[in-house]
């Protein structure tokens, strides 16, 4: 037969003599009723003496120390000698007692209430009886599943130490949490607004609010007419509204998507720093590289002397041939190889522009040099100063101009020769000669 010890009381078996009657040795844990509250008139250390040595004819199923200690001698299945008289068959009021309750003795004396340790102690062995035995099937009460040994023996026993009233209030059951509230009200957040045509700009779903199952997906292009709203998130149709449907969509899928940004701009290119120009060829008064731009990789050597046509200007740094231009090739030479030495300490650009600046506001302009076979074209928008234009070469091109001036022997002042401006062929006769 199975024996039923709990598992946190010190086991300390008693005598197997001390246990059961003749006709009726062990009972069932359905045979179980409840527990009888006894005082031990002694200390726990007695307690386990008598139980463990004694020939005494009486036996309990655990003892209790005033500090909590708790041992268990005889399982619960075990009929014990501790509310009745032994081998009494006749006896009703005695013999069950022993028959169908569990004895617990607790250290102490008459006077002595029962230690704040012991209270925890008995109150959880009764507990754990009653989860496992018929006591349980009844709420806990005295004289019915819980008892004194006074009540069923004429003895003084347990000499009023119980606290029954604390006892009772430690086995009420835990009051029942209370219960949880109602979910909120999902229309409590759901307000009415003016009707309204709206569009979806992506397929979105028609779902159940709060909770967001699906009912059904909408397409985009779906046109809908709304007169309620979720929150800020969800507008709920007319006809959702009419029957208290709480189906909602979501409202950013009414929003018309911003339209992608625009491609980044293409990397800059060398090509952004070459203009096309129009003038005569020039002459190269050096050796000089025509060079891959804008790495300066060398491409050849360009020899002294070699007359170019020039077709475009990179930065203020290179020309470019009419034929680089027209095949797309970056390759470039430099401008300052153009420069007849004898020329070299001709006026600049900006100085040129500071000269006339009070007397014309000319763009472009041709400057004649005194005593030269040739002239000089400036086109201050471009910021271009193109030197030793053979003035034949550039009576040729068709170039039109504003103004012609004539610098004086020391190139520190000039005067206008022609304030025009002057378009080939027209005034070309005119021109021919001046420079004559």
């Amino acid at each position: 037969m199975a024996e039923t010890w709990l598992s946190w009381c010190t086991k300390r078996p008693g005598p197997a003599w001390k246990q059961g009657y003749y006709l009726l040795p062990r009972r069932s844990l359905n045979q179980v009723e409840g527990d009888v509250k006894h005082s031990a008139e002694g200390s726990y250390a007695g307690l386990l003496n008598i139980i463990a040595t004694s020939t005494r004819q009486a036996s309990w199923h655990f003892s209790v120390a005033k500090d909590g200690r708790v041992s268990q001698h005889y399982p619960l299945e075990s009929i014990c000698w501790h509310a009745g008289k032994k081998g009494d068959l006749s006896n009703q009021t005695a013999l069950i007692g022993n028959v169908t309750l569990v004895g617990i003795e607790h250290e102490g004396f008459a006077g002595q209430t029962l230690t704040p340790q012991q209270i925890d102690v008995t109150v959880r062995i009764t507990q754990e009886v009653r989860a496992r035995t018929f006591a349980g099937t009844r709420p806990p009460e005295l004289a019915v599943n819980l008892w004194e040994h006074n009540w069923l023996s004429g003895t003084a026993c347990p000499s009023n130490r119980i606290p029954w009233s604390t006892i009772m209030n430690k086995l009420k059951p835990a009051a029942p949490p209370p219960p949880p509230p109602p979910p909120p009200d999902v229309w409590n957040d759901i307000v009415t607004i003016p009707a309204k045509q709206v569009t979806l700009y992506v397929t979105t779903n028609l779902v159940a609010l709060p909770g967001g199952a699906t009912v059904k997906s909408l397409p985009k292009g779906t046109s809908l007419t709304v007169t309620g709203r979720y929150r800020s998130s969800h507008y709920l149709t007319k006809w959702s509204m009419d029957n208290r449907k709480a189906n909602g969509f979501a409202i950013s899928a009414t929003v018309n998507p911003a339209p992608p940004p625009p491609p980044p701009p293409p990397p800059p290119t060398v090509w952004d720093d070459i203009k096309p120009i129009g003038m005569a060829p020039v002459t190269l008064y050096v050796d000089t590289d025509l060079v891959q731009l804008p790495s300066g990789t060398k491409v050849k050597t360009l020899p002294k002397g070699s007359v170019l046509e020039v077709g475009g200007q990179y930065k203020n740094s290179h020309y470019l041939t009419k034929w680089s231009m027209a095949n797309k090739k970056a390759n470039g030479f430099a401008i300052s190889a153009t420069i007849n030495p004898e020329e070299a300490d001709m006026p600049t650009l900006e100085e040129i522009r500071k000269m006339i600046r009070e007397e014309t506001d000319s763009k472009r302009l041709v400057v004649k040099l005194p005593g030269k076979p040739w002239v000089w074209h400036l086109d201050f928008d471009r910021g271009v100063l193109v030197h030793d234009i053979n003035i034949t070469a550039f009576l040729s091109t068709g170039s039109t101009f504003d103004d012609v001036i004539e610098l004086d022997e020391n190139n520190s002042d000039h005067k206008m020769i022609m304030d025009l401006p002057v378009e080939f062929p027209k005034g070309l006769a005119d021109l021919m000669r001046w420079f004559k």
